[in-house]
């Protein structure tokens, strides 16, 4: 017999993460590109992050043109990047980057709106977004310090400061806003997720 899923987010119901969500009024518009591997990852934060979060898109894919959205009522990426909006896009840069790279300090100082891409898959997988998409690789970076290690429990991390997508949207969200409470709700919501599906304990 099969199991009975949640109509929401889809899992069983006894691994449901629904009443997990922390609502989030953002006010930096935040898109995710996540790549088609990561898609149907039980591990996966994306999922949660953007239940969350008020102001967000998402699309999957590997080609700039050819990302579907997530959601019906979506745009296309490429119509969200021509909006006319700057965009930056949350990416580490190495010596041999010729872009623009912006401090979060400098961003949050300035009163004009700005939306936020993150690529969302392994290293290696966005890495290979990039290559494959020129416009994106050109998009300035913006580069984010993290506050805080990593506690995502379910996924072996790269290191103590090597954060899944949901911790780092929410730390860059907390230092642009100046919000700590989204950091916090963030990572509120991302304990009972992981303990709705692994029936980890809940941290005090």
């Amino acid at each position: 017999m099969p199991r009975e899923l949640c109509l929401d987010c889809h899992r069983p119901l006894k691994s449901c993460w629904c009443h997990c969500r922390q609502p989030i009024a953002n006010r930096v518009e935040i898109g995710v590109l996540q790549h088609p591997s990561e898609q149907k990852q039980v591990k996966s934060s994306v999922p949660l992050l953007l239940a969350c979060l008020q102001k967000q898109h998402a699309w999957i894919g590997e080609q700039l043109e050819d990302a579907q959205p997530l959601k019906p009522s979506t745009s296309s990426l490429v119509d969200w990047l021509d909006k006319g909006i700057p965009t930056y896009l949350l990416y580490p840069t190495t010596e041999n980057d010729l872009v623009e790279v912006a401090t979060v300090a400098t961003l949050a100082e300035q009163p004009q709106p700005i939306q936020i891409l993150v690529l969302d898959g392994t290293w290696r997988k966005t890495y290979k977004l990039l290559q494959l998409n020129p416009r994106l690789a050109e998009l300035p970076r913006i580069q984010l310090a993290p506050q805080q290690a990593s506690k995502y429990r379910i996924r072996k991390q790269k290191n103590a400061l090597s954060l899944s997508t949901l911790e780092a949207v929410g730390q860059l969200l907390t230092q642009l806003e100046k919000a700590p409470q989204i950091a916090e709700d963030l990572e509120r919501a991302f304990d009972c997720f992981q303990s709705a599906i692994f029936s980890y304990p809940l941290r005090p």
